[in-house]
């Protein structure tokens, strides 16, 4: 309704009901303000890695096996080299002695199935194209350099 006096402005009159509160026009939101590079975690891919501090290399790397999961340090698995490395696999997840008295030797190892059958796959933290995203065969030759960009290991035998 719109009431307008000789000479003056139009002016408008609202009615409110006394049972309607007034809308209040929400107040201008503050833009978010972005966290520093340090704390952001970053996701590379759905199989990979995510960092919470964007430092790369972590001192650990995880190793899966079947649904077996334990992290160890990155530095004692590139000095191991990956011969031995696949006989603390051999030890920690296949190897049972016959008797307690039995010593675990390299026999145990170099006679079992799982030296010529166990495959090592690793998920580099940095790629560099498709061909080495995801999961990739680790091979023994540059065995310390692959570990520095390895964020994971898996270990694939199956026993029969």
């Amino acid at each position: 309704m719109t009431d307008q006096v000789d000479g003056e402005r139009p002016v408008t009159v609202v009615a409110i009901p006394e049972a309607v509160t007034p809308v209040v026009p929400p107040s201008p939101m503050t833009p978010p303000v972005p966290r520093p590079a340090s704390e952001r975690s970053r996701l590379r891919r759905p199989d990979s890695v995510m960092s919470i501090t964007g430092q790369w290399p972590v001192p650990q790397i995880i190793v899966y096996y079947r649904e077996m999961k334990i992290a160890w340090g990155r530095e004692a698995i590139a000095a191991l080299g990956k011969t031995e490395f696949m006989k603390w696999l051999f030890i920690t997840f296949i190897w049972t002695p016959p008797d307690p008295s039995v010593a675990f030797t390299n026999a145990h190892y170099e006679g079992s199935l799982f030296a010529g059958n166990a495959v090592l796959f690793g998920t580099f933290y940095h790629t560099f194209g498709k061909d080495d995203a995801g999961p990739v065969m680790l091979g023994s030759l540059g065995w310390a350099e692959l570990i520095r960009n390895v964020a994971r290991i898996e270990l694939i035998y199956n026993d029969g």
